[in-house]
């Protein structure tokens, strides 16, 4: 099993281990199952996503897991994510794809039963036996900084290019006014308001504007 994406969208922090435990938590389980991720605390909400992609397998509530979701990888792999906030817009029987939102992380638990803080808590599963899955976690975490040379200079070269065109962004609020008066004299083509221009750009710009 190879996880493709973290479980959630935020640094990977594991605030309980897989194994023996004792919270002092009332209504906490005794044998941790799965590992617990505290949120991004960088954002209002923390996103959960899924590890691998195949078939949502369950969706449902009780009073300790609160909102779950189960995805089936295949006949030997299954994760299992608890404590969402609220009911996962995902269908059972849904095709899902590594990286894609199943939900937002909160505390869904009947308050009664079981007080805790906003966490996931999350399930590996083979063959419906949970396993530690806190080694898998990692290994997805140091392959996506594991990238070859050329990987990384294509990455660098894409974004230094999308900073350069310019594509997709508007003109400043203070410059819309005379963007809009360059475009309709023929000064500018009214493209890549924000886009860096080179030498030659700029003197036909200059000789757009003198005609």
């Amino acid at each position: 099993m190879i996880f493709r994406s973290l479980p959630i969208d935020g640094p990977l922090r594991i605030t309980s281990r897989f194994g023996p435990r004792n919270t002092g938590i009332k209504g906490a389980s005794t044998y941790h199952q799965g590992v617990d991720l505290g949120r991004d605390f960088a954002k209002p909400q923390t996103a959960i996503l899924a590890v691998h992609g195949r078939m949502v397998s369950a969706n449902y509530w009780n009073k300790y897991r609160g909102w779950v979701v189960v995805i089936r990888h295949d006949d030997v792999w299954s994760t299992l994510y608890q404590h969402l906030a609220a009911k996962s817009p995902l269908s059972v029987g849904q095709t899902v794809n590594a990286g894609e939102t199943i939900g937002v992380m909160g505390n869904s638990s009947d308050k009664a039963v079981l007080q805790v803080a906003v966490h996931l808590h999350f399930e590996l599963r083979k063959n419906g036996t949970p396993i530690n899955p806190e080694r898998y976690l990692k290994n997805i975490q140091k392959e996506g900084l594991d990238m070859t040379k050329q990987e990384l200079e294509q990455l660098i070269e894409e974004k230094i290019n999308k900073k350069l065109s310019g594509e997709g962004q508007e003109p400043s609020n203070w410059a819309k006014k005379s963007w809009a008066q360059a475009t309709a004299e023929g000064i500018v083509d009214g493209s890549r308001p924000k886009g860096y221009t080179t030498r030659e750009q700029v003197a036909q710009m200059i000789l757009n504007g003198r005609k």
